[in-house]
């Protein structure tokens, strides 16, 4: 899908014939799928949900629901104040993505559920119905759910006890999803049933050390943990599903954020002193053409050059921690400054094709200075598609100077 958007963006007939096309053949298939599925014969067969969806809302309303719904943290709006930046012409953007809203938190327990793993979970109640609410739907691009157009799913692996689904289907091997997507979820039940009444957790991940560092930390044993992958289908006694920040959600629950600090920070953030310099140079792409004289000057100023490959997370969270600037091009990296002090002054370096508006919405939420420098030609357009994989150009004298002078505003120089 991710891989169709992008070329659709670039090629215009994309949009005008195959988006209908593959629309109308995905609304032919829901047709037969769901005449199939009247069949209560056919359902049981291939492992399938009933043809009603329901809501999370209308499901607990029913008079033969037993499932419960703790809520948590209400939503919220937040207003952002637009960043500093070099480029004037591009605050018609910041002005209008300002507004945010954090969703609200909730555990839901589903007895006798269960859940298939496409998008990271797919949840039925007792009863069979899907409930389409409950995770993340991607094919509503669309207006079709996936759960509409199978034939037939695997057969369900049963668990006795509790089992909490915490997948997400970008968190698998990414850094930044398995950090805001996945981990604030473990707080989520913690301060709800508490981790010690879960009987095992079903988490979507490709056993990369910083997964297997964050069971560690959090206290899951090995035998706990069973590996969640699209194909996956589990049903249990009682399946717990702590809410799920959606995909187009910018801003978390200062919950959320308290949680991942006390994680990896467990005596609290350390004072601030550091210049710091997070380089993209072991990364595959997005790397900063002019690196090596941009450095060249912001080490006459005291900062240090950063490489995070490496670093345990721990040892990243200290480093943030200690720090009262960080610079850098942009990248996974910067969900670091989670761990940075309120008032640490943040500058990350971008790319006018490729702006992604969570970091802003982070160090909002962390009470940080933020700041975007715009290289290349400089300016947003909104027809423009995102190239996340594209380089950075820069003018070094005019990205120092504008470093400096943020500085000089704080008080730094």
């Amino acid at each position: 899908m991710i891989i169709f958007r992008k070329i659709r963006d670039k090629v215009g007939w994309l949009r005008k014939w195959v988006v209908p096309l593959l629309t109308f053949g995905l609304k032919f298939k829901k047709k037969v799928a769901l005449t199939l599925r009247r069949s209560e014969l056919y359902r049981d067969w291939f492992h399938l949900p009933d043809p009603k969806n329901l809501t999370i809302e209308q499901w607990l309303a029913d008079g033969d629901c037993e499932d419960k719904i703790i809520h948590v943290e209400p939503a919220m709006t937040v207003i952002k104040a637009p960043p500093a930046t070099n480029e004037p012409l591009n605050h018609w953007y910041f002005e209008k993505n300002k507004a945010g809203q954090t969703d609200a938190s909730f555990v839901l327990m589903l007895h006798g559920g269960s859940v298939y793993g496409h998008e990271g979970g797919q949840y039925l109640n007792k009863r069979g119905n899907y409930l389409w609410d409950a995770g993340l739907e991607h094919w509503t691009y669309f207006n079709i759910g996936f759960m509409e157009t199978v034939f037939k799913l695997p057969k369900p692996k049963y668990y006795r006890g509790r089992v909490a689904v915490l997948a997400h289907p970008w968190g698998y091997q990414t850094f930044g999803h398995w950090m805001f997507d996945v981990l604030p979820r473990f707080g989520l039940i913690e301060r709800t049933l508490g981790l010690e009444s879960i009987d095992y957790f079903a988490v979507g991940h490709d056993n990369k050390a910083f997964q297997k560092r964050s069971f560690e930390r959090i206290g899951i044993p090995e035998d706990k943990i069973i590996p969640f992958d699209a194909k996956a289908h589990i049903r249990a006694d009682c399946i717990v599903l702590p809410s799920i920040a959606k995909y187009n959600n910018q801003h978390l629950q200062r919950a959320s954020l308290e949680y991942l600090r006390r994680l990896y920070c467990p005596r609290g953030l350390h004072g601030r002193k550091r210049r710091i310099y997070i380089s993209r140079k072991d990364a595959s792409f997005r790397h900063l053409h002019q690196e090596n004289e941009l450095l060249d000057s912001l080490r006459k100023i005291g900062f240090e050059e950063c490489v995070l490959t490496g670093k345990s997370q721990e040892e990243v969270a200290a480093l943030f921690g200690s720090a009262e600037v960080v610079t850098g091009p942009s990248g996974s990296g910067f969900m670091n400054m989670v761990f940075c002090q309120p008032g640490c002054l943040v500058i990350e370096i971008f790319t006018p094709y490729f702006f992604p508006p969570f970091e802003w919405a982070l160090a909002h939420d962390c009470q940080l200075h933020f700041a975007c420098y715009f290289g290349d030609d400089r300016v947003m357009k909104p027809e423009r598609p995102m190239a996340y994989t594209k380089n950075i150009d820069v003018d070094p004298a005019d990205c120092f100077n504008f470093i400096k002078q943020l500085m000089e505003k704080d008080g730094l120089l």
